[in-house]
């Protein structure tokens, strides 16, 4: 990509990875004009407004007035939480998704939505993998896990349409006008009434699932806990794994199916080669580049002066490709000693909740795709990807032919 790229909003639909380093090489914190903001482009320095989160930073969606707060009709969230009531929730949130949980959501749930959704597309001459099963694969793993009709096509297909016109906004805010505004308030409302009847249902608290986990625990951690409450944080488990996870799928085969060697390794691979090359995907194509936090008290970093008031954007994609802190900074390094070392689930007060079962999504759709295939590749008769968005990335379209086993 050319240099002459002045500010990030200029790398939206274009690999972005030149114009970054270009960005470090002017230094670990550096001053975009046309954002008004400091761009956080170092490993270490990522790592630092992590560290500072909630005592320097704040997330800019915590302020009143913000289009989220307009989105999202002001309900309290893990997003906008501050102090310690943020820190019991993100704490209970994270709680559910530890290790020995996921790894039981990843044989009983994620490996069945796998299995069924490639059974949908076998026979298909050509498949379009983000639009039909890539972007099923997270809805319907987050529904099984809150025992959502996750089996309902039509309940699935409703969900998605929302979640979708949510990521929208997501991916274009700051630049994205009244409309797309206006359209994710809407599918917010459309989701609260899509799940009124399961909310209803679960409102007294005795089930082990975990929305009925809200309705029970959600006194303990906020003052006047309701159901509005329980909808925008049950959301946050579709809003902060839903879309992320299918580009994460998409990045990871399409780097597949553009080396045929690597597919070769990979379709070899012992257990701990094919996470490696998970969080490898995960480090060199984060599906979120960036997040955006309001400084709420002066601070020096890396030797320059941020004042409260001004914004700052970590650019985890910057971060992950910081030639100071990796050996190969910009390849698939299977042998790196620490493959999790990568800034993509952020960390700190705001770290990603759903990183575990993220990670679990990513590797057994993998293995089991490679697994149930003898061969999957682009289809050279179709467009031809290319890595497309701005907040949110990934390879798109994903034209692809598979061979599944009889």
């Amino acid at each position: 990509m050319s240099l002459t790229k002045t500010t990030l909003q200029d790398t939206k639909d274009v690999e972005p990875f030149e114009w970054y380093r270009s960005q470090r090489e002017q230094g670990p914190v550096v001053w975009d004009e046309d954002l008004n903001s400091w761009l956080i482009t170092s490993y270490h320095s990522v790592r630092e407004v992590a560290r500072l989160d909630n005592v320097n930073f704040r997330r800019k969606d915590a302020e009143a007035g913000s289009e989220y707060d307009e989105i999202s009709a002001g309900r309290r969230n893990v997003k906008v939480l501050t102090g310690e009531e943020h820190a019991r929730l993100h704490r209970w949130m994270m709680s559910s998704f530890t290790p020995a949980k996921t790894s039981g959501m990843q044989e009983s749930i994620v490996r069945e939505v796998v299995e069924t959704l490639l059974t949908r597309i076998a026979d298909q001459p050509s498949t379009e993998l983000t639009s039909e099963f890539f972007n099923l694969i997270p809805i319907q793993v987050i529904a099984a896990v809150l025992e959502l009709p996750y089996q309902d096509r039509d309940w699935i297909d409703e969900a998605t349409d929302k979640v979708v016109r949510i990521f929208n906004f997501y991916n274009n805010r700051g630049y994205s006008g009244r409309e797309l505004v206006e359209d994710a308030a809407a599918a917010h409302r459309e989701m609260r009434e899509l799940m009124d009847e399961v909310l209803v249902a679960r409102s007294n608290g005795e089930g082990d699932d975990l929305i009925s986990q809200f309705f029970r625990i959600g006194p303990e951690i906020l003052e006047d806990w309701n159901v509005e409450d329980v909808y925008i944080n049950v959301m946050s488990f579709f809003l902060g794994g839903a879309h992320t996870s299918t580009l994460a799928l998409a990045n990871c085969f399409y780097l597949l199916m553009k080396d045929d060697a690597l597919m070769e390794t990979i379709r070899n691979a012992d257990d701990p080669t094919l996470r490696n090359y998970t969080e490898q995907v995960l480090r060199l194509y984060p599906p979120q580049h960036y997040q955006q936090r309001r400084c709420i008290a002066d601070i020096e970093l890396e030797g320059v002066q941020i004042k409260e008031g001004d914004l700052a954007m970590m650019l985890f994609a910057s971060a992950n490709r910081d030639e100071t802190h990796y050996a190969h900074p910009d390849t698939i390094d299977l042998q790196q000693k620490n493959p999790r070392d990568h800034t993509t689930f952020f960390a700190g007060p705001h770290a990603c909740i759903g990183q575990g079962l993220a990670r679990v999504e990513l590797v057994e759709t993998v293995r089991q795709v490679l697994a149930l295939t003898t061969d999957i590749r682009l289809d050279p008769g179709a467009e031809e990807p290319r890595y497309l968005g701005l907040t949110m990335r990934g390879w798109a379209p994903l034209h692809a032919q598979l061979t599944v086993r009889s």
